[in-house]
């Protein structure tokens, strides 16, 4: 699994199981695979997941002034950061909760950077404008 198309989804709330209603009982994806919380509570500051089909895959969420961001952890040393700003996050337009984190930058294990920007322009569909 090591190709940018499934590290380059989304993670968000899954919703193929329930409703989601933005409490701690929902589920965490990346692309289609659930995360399994592993330390911590479910959508809190330090909360660590791994993925059911990558045990070397660690996420760890962040809380931050009441932003929630995700950073992912790849056995190669990779860094994947999702959702660490607004235009990296869809809310709920009734409760105003964040449901989706888009992925905001990669790092690999010798600190080269790709950040990531998306055309925010419309409502209904998110496009990446550009990586640099």
């Amino acid at each position: 699994m090591e190709s940018d198309e499934f590290y380059g989804s989304k993670l968000g709330i899954h919703s193929n199981f329930k409703e989601v209603d933005f409490t701690i009982e929902d589920a965490l994806c990346l692309g289609s695979d659930k995360l399994r919380l592993i330390s911590g509570d479910n959508l809190t500051n330090n909360a660590e997941y791994r993925l059911d089909n990558d045990a070397s895959t660690k996420i760890i969420q962040s809380n931050s002034d009441n932003n929630i961001f995700f950073t992912l952890y790849k056995g190669s040393g990779e860094t994947l950061v999702f959702g660490v700003d607004d235009d990296t996050r869809d809310y709920d337009y009734h409760t105003g909760e964040i449901y989706n984190w888009r992925l905001a930058y990669k790092e690999n294990n010798v600190s080269q950077r790709i950040n990531y920007e998306y055309d925010l322009s419309n409502e209904n569909e998110v496009y990446l404008d550009s990586q640099f």
